[in-house]
């Protein structure tokens, strides 16, 4: 009977014997595939304050400089061509276009008719008392002028468009105080009154 080979032989010594055996469960989870995390590269920089998300503020601020500018020079330029309010308008023109550069409005004329009559110094020169129209259709305004007396001096009339609105007043733009004082007294003619109803158009100065 042959007898039993027995490996006298050392051990390897690669081999560690003292690791222990993997248990199955671990196998698994290693064997699993594991989940890819991934990571926006953008959003650490804004939210750090990194050079991309700042230069990105930096951008926008410049646009929105840029376009207020333009939106500014755009209405200097604007307000330049067509006048403003109170604005002196440049030598040269005739009455009725410094008339159009001051933004004529419609008004009542019984929100004309007691107002009182200012120079360019604001003195003042009358209180209205009536409106009418020459026979070139042209709107006159008529005042009784303020004496040392109260407003008992002459009555005299302008020309709507020589004026303008001030507030509650009316202000004559295109005549002198000298100029209004040399005026002829003003005397019913035929000219026609208009209606109190009625609207004409006055231009606007902030004078």
């Amino acid at each position: 009977m042959a007898k039993p080979f027995h490996d006298c032989r050392m051990p390897d010594a690669s081999l560690d014997f003292a690791r222990p055996v993997p248990d199955a469960a671990d196998e698994l989870h290693a064997a699993r595939p594991q989940p890819i995390l991934w990571r926006d590269p953008v959003r650490p920089a804004r939210r750090n304050g990194g050079m991309l998300g700042r230069s990105g503020s930096i951008s926008q601020a410049a646009l929105a400089l840029a376009f207020i500018t333009a939106a500014m020079a755009g209405a200097a330029a604007q307000g330049s061509s067509h006048g403003q309010p109170g604005a002196a308008p440049p030598a040269g023109l005739s009455q009725d276009e410094k008339w159009r550069r001051r933004f004529p409005q419609p008004v009542l004329v019984s929100d004309l008719i007691g107002r009182l009559v200012l120079d360019t110094g604001q003195g003042v020169l009358g209180r209205i008392e009536t409106l009418v129209r020459s026979p070139d259709e042209q709107v006159q305004i008529v005042f009784v002028k303020r004496s040392l007396v109260g407003f008992r001096g002459d009555t005299v009339a302008i020309p709507a468009k020589a004026a303008a609105l001030l507030g509650r007043f009316v202000m004559v733009l295109d005549l002198s105080k000298e100029d209004v004082d040399n005026l002829p007294a003003w005397t019913k003619t035929s000219m026609p009154a208009i209606e109190r109803s009625s609207k004409i158009e006055m231009a606007l100065t902030k004078h």
